[in-house]
């Protein structure tokens, strides 16, 4: 079943790696991206990565990024904001092709993937976004 969602993933990944590209030849610091999103989406996120196998070679990788997300929740509940609230995340490209390879491991149910489709979308026009004011 997740068969079908592989050429959307294998988009995702191509631009997010031409968006790393560009950037990496532009400068020496990664770009930071900010795409939006609601509480309750930032915690699907969290949760969905916490449900995916890893290799010990991405420890790092995994925790950096599921850090991006629990940052966020955190900030929310200390601002006491609603689940349907929007909010930032911010997030390095790199940080961002790290998302998208790591949620291609998730396993999902038929209900959940249209949330979330339209949740690496976001980090993907985020990326693209960030790319267009780079130049």
């Amino acid at each position: 079943m997740h068969h079908r969602f592989a050429p959307f993933f294998r988009a995702a990944m191509l631009s997010l790696c031409l968006i790393f590209a560009v950037n990496a030849a532009e400068a020496q610091q990664a770009k930071t991206i900010k795409p939006k999103m609601m509480v309750a989406d930032a915690d699907f996120d969290a949760k969905l990565l916490n449900t995916i196998d890893i290799s010990g070679n991405e420890v790092d990788a995994f925790l950096e990024v599921r850090g991006v997300f629990i940052k966020v929740l955190e900030s929310a509940i200390k601002d006491k904001k609603l689940t349907s609230d929007v909010v930032t995340v911010e997030m390095t490209v790199p940080q961002a092709q790290n998302f998208v390879t790591l949620m291609q491991r998730t396993k999902l149910k038929g209900e959940e993937a249209g949330k979330f489709r339209e949740l690496i979308t976001k980090i993907i026009d985020a990326a693209k976004a960030e790319m267009g004011d780079a130049s």
